[in-house]
């Protein structure tokens, strides 16, 4: 009996190799042969390759070494084998395929033997948990299907012939799909081709693809790291269980010391990081070879190169001490740091040494963990790159599905519709603008839409919105709301369309079942009609998917859908940032990531996150019988890329980790690859500081050159100066009059001059409004029912906001009711002192469309606006007073000074209007139930002086401030300086407004001097009356 190299070297044919250390030199080899076998120009060839980086790589180079690329085709190893095996009716499918069959499979056969281990873990009572064990299992299965039928070259045969569920369904796999077949398999089917075939770049090849590509004829062009025979070497761990084991064997001492002397002698980089390689050279052991090597290194005098010199020849010297720049490792306290690091060390690089940007390579172990830091730190920037190896759900139809999942998931939740309405296209679908966009957000938002009851659910708010369309009156259950004007009602009917159309569609995702193939059909069709995604790459992937699956007739409901989806989201696509053709590479380590380029950096090189340790899984029979088949490891693969990243960096290799773990904030070390490479060579280690202006780089033994704005940054930081910027300056702007003013905005200045300049002038926004809660009143709400409930009954009133679904949901609703029923006594009390009923209450709109005064039925006025003459314009005040009665205007503040210059514009328009309307002119305070009555000559010309303020203070802040007030209308300038500086000292007791505080931090302040000469002539002259009333 033939053994199974014996079985694999019995064609007379050889593998044709070509290794060498440098990937050029194997490129330029690949170039001759390329050259050599074209009978005519266009001859067509066959150039495999094991990732788009080195695809891309080879395409450039042989543009430049031949000038054309024509002829070439670029295919992956199983495309090509795909390509191969067609003609025979064969194919290998993917692990997709694999499960859906699977799933199939299980279905129809788990209950055919009720003492099988299949069974009793698919065995439930609920169909929905046997559904996700049936999934899950076919997910797992198809992964170690494929390690079998890649790998199990000794393991299968016997495998096979026993007994067991995984056995039943590979066979029913491979019998009820007879075009199906696996890498083990597929070499019988296939001979040698007629084109040329390339095989290029691959770390390494099992021995099932190798005996194909010995099949077809192609030739190989393997990395090698070392000249002379290195296969017999072991790592450290190795050499330890070797020693153990002969010394139980009773292998004599010099025998063994011979060996370790042999083991000894081997470089440890070269053993540690090797072990991939070296496997690799035992499969090419089973066939005969006719292999070509080309090793020649670059003289280059630096650490690097030494390093690269010691490997490649198999030397063992003491190691490397003097320290040079080809080798650093940098430390950073966080990503962002170590981002920030990378972008200042590689602008110095390409500054220093005239390196352009396609010579650089940045590899991380996942590169989607820094994506959002590199997009953070170089998008601002004038440095081109691409992000490559981030996932599909990053794109356009791929985020399209992700959102109507949350939408199903979530139920329609509120915010699941807010996240489609943010989204660009999906909107540029419906043909929405983003201002029709947050139009909508904003309708929806008023409707106090909540899921949990269903007085408050998408049908009882879309019917509010629609009664404050036809009518102000309340139908049954639900109270109008009225916020959608004449001209938006078309807006609204596109959105009530697109929104039913939207529940209808999604909810036969829970309720159909159908095939495979029509569920994919289904998906297409649905993120085509919502999403602007004409040609989207993961459209494409659905339908190659749909094709493949014409087959499957099996009815399945969604959950079996919703896996392949994801499947599909997180498969792995190019990330193209920028267009140009020379850009730095960021990417993920893996096969195929690394050519010859002058700087290489490796990012997230800490001890959790490489080497990357996956376990194998307990249903797999090949990795619990691994006596002669040999499976990879994400270890081992680790380690063999930096074997491939540290020969084909020209001139730097850097390694960069953070140092301060995230989550707990303690101390984490780099690698232990690290260690071992610092074992042979000393490295440049740099400790970044937390700032990325921190004095040490500003030093002349810096090594990182820091831009001017980073300069300036720490100028300002260590050289703070030594008076910051006054509110006011020398240079007094004239006020900016406004033709029209807002009763809102009047009241604002008094209320707080601080915030109302932030918000209206520099339309800065830092407290978010409060949202109406589910489960108490906000602030707003509060303020809002004190309002209303002054002029509509109470029982009515709560009736409306029930029906509005503005009252608080559960045990808190009764809470809230108690709390409103307490609030209106207490007002109704305090109206009662001033012989007033709630219902005596009314307001009045000022509007320049309204020619006359009159009072409506319901109690309230309208009026023109008010007009004023103001050096030599018209001023219009518009707006609504409210909180007005027949004896007076109502007051929530006391009538102190400091809380009268909150109302006095306001009272200043009342008395106005009063004689028009014949109420008094009184003002009522509610806080301490008293009457004021203040003798105001002529309110027209203090309104007058009163908007001189107003435009004024809209030029520059105010210090109006409630506490301040006294000091700045009654007080002295000592007075005011005091209080400013008690306001400073780091025990003050003073309440800070958070806008004092954000321009306080940004260096704003009121100068004592400046601030009492500008205002205080301006307060006196505007408030003169009313202190001369108290």
């Amino acid at each position: 009996m033939k053994s199974c190299k014996e079985e694999i070297s019995c064609p007379s044919t050889a593998l044709h190799c070509t290794f060498s250390q440098n990937i050029e030199r194997l490129a330029d080899k690949l170039k001759q042969d390329l050259i050599a076998s074209s009978t005519h120009p266009f001859s067509k060839k066959i150039l495999i390759t094991p990732s788009q980086p080195i695809k891309d790589y080879l395409i450039d180079f042989l543009a430049k070494e031949l000038g054309i690329v024509t002829s070439i085709q670029f295919f992956s190893l199983k495309q090509a084998i795909n390509e191969w095996l067609f003609s025979f009716g064969k194919k290998i499918p993917d692990s997709i395929e694999i499960s859906l069959v699977l799933e199939e499979i299980i279905e129809q056969s788990w209950q055919k033997d009720e003492k099988s281990k299949l069974y009793s873990y698919i065995a439930c009572e609920e169909e929905s948990k046997r559904s996700k064990r049936r999934i899950g299992l076919s997910d797992h299965l198809s992964n170690i299907f494929e390690e079998y039928g890649t790998y199990g070259l000794h393991f299968l045969p016997a495998w096979t012939k026993k007994l067991g569920w995984q056995q039943t369904l590979w066979n029913h796999i491979f019998s009820s799909h007879l075009n199906w077949t696996y890498p083990l398999d597929a070499a019988k089917f296939l001979q040698t081709q007629n084109t040329s075939i390339f095989v290029f770049g691959f770390s390494f090849l099992p021995l099932s693809y190798l005996q194909i590509l010995k099949q077809v004829g192609a030739l190989f062009y393997f990395f090698s790291p070392c000249e002379l025979f290195w296969e017999d070497v072991h790592t450290d761990r190795e050499r330890s269980y070797l020693r153990k084991k002969l010394a139980q064997r009773g292998i004599s001492i010099e025998k063994r010391e011979e060996l370790n002397h042999y083991d000894a002698a081997a470089h440890p980089l070269l053993a540690n990081w090797g072990k991939l390689g070296r496997a690799f050279l035992k499969n090419l052991d089973f066939f005969s070879l006719t292999s070509t090597e080309i090793y020649e290194l670059k003289k280059e005098n630096n650490n690097l190169q030494k390093l690269q010199e010691q490997i490649l020849y198999f030397e063992r010297t003491e190691p490397i001490s003097q320290v040079d720049s080809s080798l650093q490792l940098h430390s950073a306290p966080t990503k962002l740091r170590e981002v920030e690091v990378l972008f200042d060390t590689l602008l110095t690089l390409i500054q220093e040494n005239s390196i352009t940007l396609d010579q650089i390579i940045v590899l991380a172990p996942d590169i989607t963990i820094y994506a959002p830091y590199i997009e953070m730190i170089f998008a601002n920037h004038p440095l081109p790159y691409t992000i490559e190896n981030v996932p599909l759900l990053s794109n356009g139809a791929a985020h399209g599905f992700v959102l109507l999942k949350k939408v199903l998931d979530e139920n329609f939740s509120l915010n699941s519709i807010y996240a489609l309405l943010d989204e660009t296209i999906f909107c540029t679908k419906q043909s929405w603008s983003s201002d029709q966009s947050k139009q909508i957000k904003q309708w929806l938002k008023t409707a106090s839409i909540r899921q949990e009851e269903e007085a408050y659910n998408w049908d009882a708010g879309i019917s509010r919105l629609l009664l404050g369309i036809v009518t102000l009156a309340p139908l049954e259950s639900y109270w109008p709301i009225d916020v959608i004007a004449l001209t938006d009602i078309e807006l609204f009917s596109d959105f009530l369309c697109v929104f039913a159309s939207l529940q209808q569609d999604l909810s036969s995702l829970r309720s159909e079942t159908m095939t495979i193939g029509s569920w994919l059909l289904y998906m297409e069709a649905l993120l085509l009609k919502y999403f602007d995604v004409e040609n989207d790459g993961f459209l494409q992937e659905i339908k190659q998917l749909q094709k493949r699956s014409q087959n499957l007739l099996l009815l399945r409901s969604y959950e079996s859908i919703e896996r392949i989806m994801d499947r599909l989201l997180h498969k792995k696509t190019k990330f193209q940032k920028t267009q140009h053709l020379r850009q730095i590479h960021f990417r993920s380590l893996q096969e195929g990531c690394i050519y010859p380029s002058q700087v290489i950096w490796m990012l997230g090189m800490d001890e959790e996150l490489i080497p990357r340790m996956i376990q194998s899984s307990s249903l797999s029979e090949l990795a619990q019988n691994l006596g002669s088949d040999y499976i990879p490891t994400c270890a081992e693969q680790d380690r063999y890329l930096l074997l491939e990243a540290l020969f084909s960096a020209q001139k730097h290799l850097l390694f960069s980790y953070e140092r301060i773990d995230s989550k707990d904030q303690k101390p984490k070390g780099f690698s232990f690859l690290i260690e071992e490479l610092q074992a042979c060579v000393a490295l440049q280690i740099i400790d970044h500081p937390n700032l990325p202006f921190d004095s040490s780089y500003f030093q002349e033994s810096s090594q990182i050159k820091k831009s001017q704005v980073d300069y300036q940054a720490a100028m300002s930081y260590y050289f703070p100066s030594p008076q910051n910027t006054p509110f006011l300056t020398q240079k007094k702007r004239q006020p900016v009059m406004t033709p029209t003013v807002d009763v809102k905005q009047l009241y604002k200045l008094a209320k707080n001059p601080i915030r109302f300049f932030c918000q209206d002038i520099f339309q800065i926004f830092l407290e978010k409004e409060e949202t109406d809660s589910d489960f108490l009143f906000s602030n707003y709400q509060k303020a809002i029912f004190a309002s209303e409930v002054r002029t509509k009954p109470l029982h009515e009133l709560l009736v409306q906001l029930e029906a509005q679904g503005k009252l608080p949901i559960g045990l808190f609703k009764d809470l809230a009711l108690k709390k409103l029923h307490e609030e209106v006594a207490q007002i109704q009390e305090t109206l009662s002192q001033f012989d007033l009923q709630l219902d005596a209450l009314f307001s009045i709109s000022l509007s320049k469309e309204c020619r006359k005064i009159e009072q409506l039925k319901c109690g309230n006025w309208i009026a023109p606006a008010i007009e004023l003459p103001f050096e030599n314009q018209k001023i219009h005040i518009v707006g609504t007073v409210t909180d007005l009665s027949p004896r007076g205007l109502i007051s929530q503040g006391s009538h102190h000074l400091e809380e009268l210059i909150h109302i006095w514009p306001i009272y200043l328009i009342y008395l106005i209007l009063q004689p028009q309307m014949h109420v008094k002119a009184s003002l009522l305070s509610l806080k301490d139930s008293s009457c004021l009555s203040l003798k105001i000559k002529d309110p027209i010309s203090s309104m007058q002086k009163y908007l001189r303020y107003f435009f004024h203070a809209r030029q520059t802040i105010s210090p109006l401030k409630t506490t301040w007030a006294k000091a700045l209308l009654l007080g002295t300038q000592s007075d005011f300086e005091k209080i400013l500086t008690d306001d400073h000292q780091p025990n003050s007791a003073r309440t800070q407004d958070a806008y004092e505080k954000w321009l306080e931090r940004r260096g704003f302040y009121f100068d004592a001097q400046e601030t009492w000469n500008y205002w205080t002539p301006l307060f006196k002259d505007v408030f003169s009356e009313l202190m001369g009333s108290l």
